[in-house]
């Protein structure tokens, strides 16, 4: 009896045990559902929990409230922009009729026969076919130079570049005349600036009438880049430094010319570029111009000669610049003149001594006074151009 008097004691135990963990759930549960401040021990899943209170919590059930979301957006602009491929070459086409225009025209050229390449192109008798220019001027060691173009930033190498493509009718497309061709990459076209050395193969004339093939590197002229310059020297056949007429020489032309005269020995051309920049910005008197161009000479001329290499000595004399040896021209390329001392002779002599048959047929028939006057204007018809050079720079007496 005591036994069994002690079972039902443990049964009756176990029911009310479980009767208060129900109770025990339950109250939670209310507690949980009631809206108090204070926390709450219970587990509230991410999507039930309530950072902040609503609308009517917080202004009362009997305001209606409205939110309303401002689209800025254009109708026209897409949610998500589509994919766009980059292009890093300023000089990359899609598949457009110039292109194929451009193919149909070198597939004519290619069906002339084996071995012989006409010189001038059908469409325009003035510009070098460009099988003439790669088969013939090319394969040619005496016709073919290598040239590197070097100096300063923004001495205006790339703007000599595009002048040479104009003025030595190129077959190049006319919508990139002027615009940096050599700089090919977006990133030089966005900054103004050459960021690694292009080469550039064009047909051109010397004061003789005989054509050349000169392949121009364009090389950077900013300092960081300076290496681009060095590779370029060690394949070239020679250098032209270009030197900002105002600025005359600096920091980086030291270094260049250093590379040129005691590692590579290579021969120099000395080009004074933006000669404008004389009397358009500092209103210079042509005396004074004059002896600004004589000064950037003789600091160049000093430099080479006190710092080439002994091996070079003989190459690099005291006085290796001068405009009359033809190794020293002026340019501006935004006004669009180029010019040595005997292509300019050679210009004027010509201009001089071509008078048409018209007007010395009128001279037979003129007064005396005004024989004397024409013939005054063709003094220069006994002049060469290499004695009319020598007068175009410094004190000429005649």
């Amino acid at each position: 009896d005591e036994v069994g008097g002690g079972g039902d004691d443990v049964g009756s135990f176990g029911l009310e045990g479980e009767d208060e963990e129900e109770a025990l759930v339950e109250a939670d549960r209310e507690f949980a559902s009631q809206e108090t401040g204070a926390p709450s021990l219970s587990i509230v899943l991410h999507e039930d929990k309530v950072h902040y209170p609503s609308a009517a919590e917080v202004y009362g059930p009997d305001v209606v409230t409205a939110v309303l979301d401002e689209d800025a957006m254009d109708i026209e602009t897409p949610i998500v922009a589509p994919a766009s491929a980059k292009k890093m070459n300023f000089l990359e086409k899609d598949e457009d009729e110039s292109v194929v225009e451009v193919r149909n025209r070198h597939s004519h050229h290619h069906s002339h026969k084996k071995g012989v390449f006409p010189k001038e192109d059908e469409s325009n008798s003035l510009v070098v076919s460009d099988e003439y220019l790669v088969n013939v001027l090319l394969r040619n060691d005496k016709s073919h130079r290598g040239v590197a173009l070097i100096g300063d930033l923004h001495t205006g190498k790339t703007s000599l570049c595009d002048l040479l493509l104009e003025q030595g009718n190129s077959n190049i497309d006319a919508s990139l005349s002027g615009k940096r061709t050599t700089d090919t990459t977006t990133a030089e076209q966005e900054r103004g600036l050459s960021i690694k050395s292009c080469p550039l193969t064009l047909a051109l004339p010397d004061l003789r009438g005989k054509t050349h093939a000169l392949t121009l590197m364009d090389c950077p002229g900013h300092l960081h880049f300076h290496e681009e310059s060095v590779a370029a020297l060690k394949s070239m056949d020679g250098a032209v430094l270009v030197v900002d007429a105002l600025d005359g020489m600096t920091i980086h032309t030291e270094m260049l010319l250093r590379q040129c005269i005691q590692t590579e020995g290579l021969p120099l051309t000395l080009l004074i570029n933006k000669i404008d920049r004389l009397w358009m910005e500092t209103l210079m008197p042509p005396d004074d111009a004059y002896y600004k161009l004589r000064h950037t000479l003789d600091n160049l001329n000093q430099f080479i000669y006190n710092h080439s290499s002994p091996n070079h000595k003989s190459l690099y004399t005291k006085q290796y610049f001068h405009p009359a040896k033809g190794n020293v021209a002026f340019a501006c390329p935004i006004h669009g003149h180029c010019f040595t001392l005997n292509s300019f002779a050679q210009t004027y002599l010509d201009h001089l001594q071509q008078p048409d048959d018209e007007h010395q047929h009128d001279n037979n028939n003129n007064d005396d006074d005004d024989d004397d006057m024409d013939n005054s204007l063709f003094l220069g018809k006994n002049l060469t151009c290499d004695d009319f050079a020598k007068r175009l720079w410094g004190n000429a007496y005649l």
